[in-house]
């Protein structure tokens, strides 16, 4: 059984090099949408009220912004600790049950 960094999905190989890559792109979306937050609520910070919609608005950026960025960050540690995918037809098969 050969234990290789890639794998087979829907006919499809799939590397590990291109998992890391879009854990990179969740980190970099979840910093640009804190960026826009923090620029939002800087406009909108004169009037600090919860009806403040455009606060309330940058806030939320803020918010969501920096939760993409930890599940970024999450999803690169846990690929990083696991070990390489194997295709299922490359596992044994299970031997049958005794009855």
């Amino acid at each position: 059984m050969r234990m290789d960094a890639e794998a087979e999905l829907n006919g499809k190989r799939i590397h590990n090099k291109d998992e890391s890559r879009w854990a990179s792109i969740l980190q970099k979306i979840g910093f640009v949408l804190a960026l826009m937050g923090i620029v939002i609520t800087a406009i909108f910070c004169r009037d600090f009220s919860d009806t403040n919609l455009g606060l309330m608005i940058g806030i939320g950026f803020i918010i969501g912004g920096s939760q993409i960025t930890v599940t970024g960050t999450l999803v690169r540690l846990m690929q990083a600790g696991s070990p390489p995918s194997v295709p299922a037809a490359a596992l044994p098969k299970a031997a049958d049950p005794i009855t």
